[in-house]
């Protein structure tokens, strides 16, 4: 069964290697989209360190929440 739809990926120049690799995979050319008003030499925003974007000490809930939970603290169970 071969899966059908679209795909988006945003590659660095670093990771075109990485690019032609996966083309080599599939056996064809992935098309590329070049935006006209993006600016491709501008530096990336700074990294900001906090709680937004997650990365929190424990997962996230997954929406729609109950369930049980995946993690909890204490040694683990025997």
């Amino acid at each position: 069964m071969e899966a059908e739809g679209e795909a988006i990926s945003f590659v660095t120049s670093e990771e075109e290697n990485d690019l032609h690799g996966i083309e080599k995979a599939l056996g064809k050319t992935i098309p590329r989209v070049t935006l006209p008003d993006f600016d491709y030499k501008a530096p990336p925003p700074p990294k900001v360190r906090g709680r937004e974007g997650g990365g929190g000490r424990y997962p996230r809930e997954p929406r729609g929440g109950g369930g049980q939970r995946r993690w909890r603290r204490g040694p683990p169970r025997r």
